[in-house]
């Protein structure tokens, strides 16, 4: 495998990927419980910039959608896409399913990746019912019908990737159980808030972290691969797993304050320190 296409796999948690360790057999059960009812979308193998949703197909627009304009959940798509210079589709991995082996596997068999694209849900647009909104990489998206699709449009490209926003939230590297954002940190807390409670959305941080729960640490994949035969390291690691989601507001509270973050599928307060 070429040098750069490693270190694409090796960056590619930066993106809209979460990892899904193998054998998570509750994690998978809970994401099947949440996607319940909502339509499995599927993207087009020779245009990545383009999915169906109710046997209707759309196409991905470089326009960002804010909250405002973002409707209720209706699909998933729910893929990790390698793209080749050109937009073919070259293969797709399924996010829950995503291992770091199963990353590097791509590349290793597919020499003509040039990008590697996730892609999460799918929502109405509250403003346009002829078009949808989409999450692909870290961003949300608008999509049109492709039969729609006039020369103002400008389809999204898939080829760049821009800086991350100075006010952007990141987990805290030395201590999983905490979020960095404008030179503040905020403490995850035990503290659980009801949904008509979260304001706004803010963020997103799309990914599921293993780490250490005395030392807050992440644990590094191959650590996690490897088989404690003799029972004297990891049986007496704690570990936990969270599952990242939305960053949104708490209703009459200051984001300088306190913010909801979601994790394992229930909003949290992070109390800003």
């Amino acid at each position: 495998m070429k040098k750069g296409l490693r270190v694409l796999v090796m960056t590619a948690v930066v993106f809209y990927i979460g990892v899904f360790f193998s054998g998570c057999t509750l994690v998978e059960k809970r994401i099947e419980e949440y996607s319940e009812e909502k339509e499995e979308c599927r993207l087009n193998p020779d245009n990545v910039t383009q999915f169906t949703y109710q046997e209707k197909q759309y196409t991905i627009l470089q326009s960002a959608a804010s909250e405002d304009e973002t409707g209720s959940w209706v699909g998933y798509i729910r893929k990790l896409a390698a793209v080749d210079e050109n937009g073919n589709i070259l293969a797709q991995q399924d996010m829950e399913k995503l291992s770091f082996s199963s990353l590097t596997d791509i590349a290793d068999t597919e020499p003509e990746m040039a990008y590697l694209i996730s892609f999460l849900n799918v929502y109405l647009n509250k403003d346009d019912s002829e078009k949808v909104v989409v999450d692909v990489n870290d961003e949300r998206h608008e999509a049109v019908l492709t039969a729609s699709i006039t020369d103002k449009d400008t389809i999204y490209d898939y080829r760049t990737e821009g800086p991350e926003p100075e006010d952007s939230f990141t987990v805290n590297q030395a201590n999983c159980t905490q979020l960095l954002m404008g030179g503040r940190i905020y403490q995850i807390t035990d503290e659980i808030i009801e949904l008509d409670k979260v304001g706004q959305y803010l963020d997103i941080i799309p990914k599921t972290i293993v780490f250490d729960e005395d030392t807050k640490q992440e644990i590094p994949e191959e650590q996690l691969a490897q088989i404690d035969w003799y029972g004297d390291r990891q049986s007496r690691q704690r570990r936990a797993q969270w599952i990242f989601g939305q960053i949104c507001e708490i209703k009459n509270t200051e984001i300088s304050e306190a913010v909801a973050v979601e994790i394992n599928y229930e909003y949290h307060i992070a109390a800003a320190e």
